[in-house]
């Protein structure tokens, strides 16, 4: 665990902890936010599971190359590439 500051950061090994969090102790806060990895794991869940799409809150704060939509977008273009499915 990373600590910076009052605020935790953590991106927990274990299986049921799929997006990393920050909480801070002092004021009882808990946060879960998105990365590359979460985003990865989130998009092959919905492809696998045959959902209808992916939906985020706030895409201004990503960066412009390699970020959270470029993660979905290279999943979903290695889902379209694979003959025979």
């Amino acid at each position: 665990m990373r600590k910076t500051g009052a605020i935790d950061r953590s991106f927990s090994p274990h299986t049921y902890d799929l997006a990393p969090w920050c909480y801070n102790k002092q004021k009882k806060q808990f946060a879960t936010f998105d990365n590359r990895r979460s985003v990865i794991l989130k998009t092959q869940y919905a492809i696998n599971e045959r959902l209808q799409g992916l939906m985020f809150w706030e895409l201004r704060q990503d960066r412009p190359r390699e970020g959270l939509l470029d993660a979905i977008y290279e999943v979903k273009m290695q889902v379209a590439v694979k003959p025979n499915d």
